[in-house]
């Protein structure tokens, strides 16, 4: 897209957060559903559904307290806890169509939880299809200059993971 405005911190964004229905899709217009993608306005860099429609399936482990090892007031290099085998919790970030303007912001997480795959009937069960958890989704993201550090960066679930 190559835009060349600098992110902000949220604080001078307020006034013009995405966490209205104009913006995203809110527990008022949702219909309790998923929507498809660009047919709200777009956020001051142009991209749609940034907050809203479904949190974002991300790799990283879920841990509460995690950002409480990083020091306060530092820029941090990768602030993740590096995936495992483990299949859960996985971090489910920004909002959905379920969920209030609280959690309409990028640092809203959730972890995610073996009952998303409750009523789901295969056996063995999916890796990342988690059927009652219809409110989660994922990004596709391609960098036009890949981090070295980060190529080899993928998923160790398998279908044997707990």
């Amino acid at each position: 897209m190559g835009m060349s405005r600098r992110l902000d911190d949220g604080v001078r964004l307020r006034g013009r957060c995405s966490c209205s229905g104009r913006f995203r899709v809110v527990p008022g217009n949702s219909e309790e559903t998923t929507h498809p993608v660009g047919r709200k306005m777009p956020n001051l860099w142009g991209l749609h559904d940034m907050h809203g429609n479904v949190a974002e399936w991300c790799l990283d482990h879920y841990q509460a307290d995690v950002y409480a090892e990083f020091p306060l007031g530092k820029a941090i290099w990768m602030p993740i806890l590096m995936p495992t085998e483990k299949r859960f919790p996985h971090v489910a970030r920004g909002g959905s169509w379920l969920d209030g303007p609280e959690r309409c912001r990028s640092a809203a997480r959730r972890a995610s939880h073996r009952d998303w795959l409750k009523r789901e009937p295969q056996r063995p069960l999916p890796i990342w299809w988690l059927t009652d958890a219809d409110f989660v989704g994922f990004r596709l993201v391609r960098a036009v200059d890949e981090l070295e550090s980060l190529r080899t960066l993928r998923s160790k679930v398998t279908r044997e993971s707990k």
